[in-house]
């Protein structure tokens, strides 16, 4: 039996480790423990829940804003978008509370706070994982952030993430509403003669597509 917990502890220490030191009531099942033990480890305070269903071992350190947002990721089963995707990709600075959205088709009342909203479509092209976190890809975040930014900083922000990801603005027009063409074209005027060409802004930084 001791042995049989210890490898149980073993597996979900390395889910953890994939997971910035956070793990899910559901990994811990599935890794050998039982409902009773992820109970007493909460009780006895050896586990915190940081939110529902969703924890991490209590001397694990300093959370970070990374481990704050994969919490709300693992909770809702969502994904990090606008700011909080934006900074995972090194654009912007991580917002004081997480942002993450999910498909409106799997909106249930578990998602009724205030840091997720519901979107439309959310297809498995718009999602990727960036640092262990399962966020929307650099053209969905771009594309919904210039919905919900005044005009300027949406420029810049697809600007700068066409430089760095190597996004035409004729890929992000093609995939854009209307409320996004004002952006497309005032970032294709920045670079004259390059509208199809990749998307350019100084500076910056970031991972993934």
């Amino acid at each position: 039996m001791g042995r049989s917990r210890a490898g149980s502890q073993s597996r979900l220490a390395t889910v953890a480790r994939t997971q910035h030191r956070l793990f899910t009531l559901a990994q811990a099942l599935a890794c050998g423990c039982t409902a009773d033990f992820v109970w007493r480890q909460a009780r006895d305070g050896r586990w915190l829940e940081v939110e529902p269903h969703v924890y991490r071992v209590t001397l694990a350190g300093v959370r970070t804003w990374q481990e704050r947002l994969l919490a709300v990721v693992l909770t809702t089963g969502g994904a990090a978008a606008d700011r909080s995707a934006a900074a995972l990709f090194g654009l912007v600075r991580p917002p004081a509370v997480p942002e993450i959205v999910v498909d409106r088709r799997e909106w249930s009342t578990r998602h009724r706070r205030p840091e997720v909203r519901a979107v439309r479509d959310l297809e498995a092209c718009d999602r990727v994982t960036v640092d262990g976190i399962p966020t929307t890809s650099v053209s969905r975040t771009l594309l919904e952030l210039a919905r919900r930014v005044p005009e300027r900083e949406a420029v810049d922000l697809v600007d700068e993430g066409g430089r760095v990801f190597r996004i035409t603005s004729t890929a992000l027009r093609r995939s854009s509403t209307n409320a996004l063409a004002p952006v497309v074209r005032a970032v294709s005027v920045r670079s004259p003669g390059r509208a199809g060409g990749p998307l350019r802004r100084r500076g910056g930084g970031g991972r993934g597509r």
